[in-house]
């Protein structure tokens, strides 16, 4: 009789431990699926991280031409190295594009510009195809690694204009004067850049910004680096001669920078617009 009073007992206290040990398994599985739940909610109403380029604005990529270990043309007319007036004038055209709403990135700052290890690595990373054999490590931002580094920047931002700017010379020939503007026939915006080059020859010379403006569609093998391989909208632009006195001095006056600066930004955006 103590035996069977014992069993149930212990029959009694087993039953009333598996349901409570069921309830408390069926609390934390609600609280888990609330927690889910609530996580889920929050995922669902926290916005997305914005790109600062991903805005709606006009995206413009400045390309100063040479640098570094790359002087470029020096004459007696210009106090400095074609390096020193292109990123000059690309700090000028710049602040004309941001005044207007644009975003600019420019290829370097004079001061540093990528590694071939970086722009190889970006350009693994977006899909961007290149001869590594075209490359050098080396103290001058190469026009190859440049234009490398140029559809990196084009597939990471879409970029909207691709502008390197230059300054020409000629020896013995003072005479020379102007601005000259290249693009590549194959270039994918080939059209659109053709009639972009004759907007800007039609400003610069109705405001006798440039004496005259000289538009080069240039076939693929005779086109620049930077332009060729471009899968941006792409021009080179040759901002007059440092080998022709009036030349030179409008290149080294800031008003005749700003005045030509402000004609390209607003013939550029124009165009991509």
């Amino acid at each position: 009789m103590i035996k069977k009073t014992v069993s149930l007992i212990l029959c009694t206290l087993f039953l009333l431990f598996s349901v409570s040990c069921t309830k408390i398994e069926s609390g934390l599985s609600d609280e888990t699926t609330e927690d889910s739940e609530t996580e889920k909610e929050q995922e669902e109403t926290s916005p997305a991280p914005v790109s600062p380029f991903d805005d709606g604005k006009t995206v413009i990529c400045i390309d100063p031409g040479h640098g570094f270990g790359d002087v470029g043309c020096k004459t007696d007319f210009i106090d400095c190295y074609e390096k020193d007036l292109t990123l000059t004038l690309s700090l000028v055209l710049k602040e004309e594009f941001e005044a207007a709403g644009a975003t600019v990135i420019l290829t370097h700052d004079g001061e540093s510009f990528p590694s071939v290890e970086e722009i190889t690595r970006e350009a693994d990373k977006y899909g961007v195809e290149y001869n590594i054999e075209k490359m050098d490590e080396n103290d001058i931002f190469g026009k190859y690694e440049r234009a490398i580094w140029q559809n990196v920047l084009d597939r990471k931002y879409s970029l909207d204009m691709f502008i390197s700017l230059h300054i020409n010379s000629i020896e013995d020939h003072p005479e020379v004067r102007g601005v000259s503007i290249d693009y590549c026939t194959a270039n994918p915006y080939a059209e659109m850049l053709s009639e972009f080059c004759d907007s800007l020859r039609e400003a610069l010379t109705e405001k006798s910004i440039a004496q005259s403006v000289d538009v080069f569609a240039d076939k693929p093998e005779d086109s620049y680096v930077v332009t060729k391989y471009s899968t941006a909208p792409s021009v080179l632009i040759e901002a007059g001669y440092a080998t022709s006195p009036a030349d030179a001095a409008n290149l080294l006056d800031e008003g005749w920078q700003r005045a030509f600066c402000s004609a390209l930004c607003k013939t550029v955006t124009d165009a991509v617009s």
